[in-house]
């Protein structure tokens, strides 16, 4: 199905928008989405590989998507207890050969984009989600 097949159906809707596209936030706003979730990306340090480390409900270990490749897994975080904890999760992807973190915001968590951003993390892409409402004309 289209996703402007599915916009004409009013379906639920996540859609990607990567920060160096504005556009898409554009037309995201435009088909009135909301922003649910953004994901900020930092290039682990190279350490040598060992088997995979603990995961938590908050962290994991996750295959990169192929489009992307970074070399290795990617350390993916939704949660965490301040930047020294962040730091251990980095530590134990590292050594078991993430190449990448990847840690998941709310939007409106100033406290997180701020230990984020001063920890040396990018902003990287926004989710948004919701029920297509854009004008189909059918000609």
């Amino acid at each position: 199905m289209t996703l402007l097949t599915r916009l004409a159906a009013g379906s639920h809707l996540r859609f990607v928008c990567p920060v160096p596209e504005p556009g898409r936030a554009a037309l995201a706003a435009h088909l009135r989405l909301t922003c649910v979730e953004t994901w900020w990306h930092r290039d682990l340090p190279h350490r040598s590989t060992r088997s995979a480390g603990q995961e938590s409900r908050w962290v994991r270990l996750v295959p990169a998507p192929p489009i992307y490749a970074p070399g290795g897994p990617v350390l993916l975080v939704t949660g965490f207890r301040g930047r020294r904890a962040l730091a251990e999760m980095e530590e134990e992807a590292a050594a078991s050969g993430a190449t990448v973190s990847v840690v998941t915001q709310a939007p409106g968590d100033c406290v997180r984009e701020e230990l984020l951003s001063s920890a040396g993390y990018r902003r990287t892409c926004d989710f948004y989600e919701g029920l297509g409402k854009a004008c189909v004309t059918r000609t």
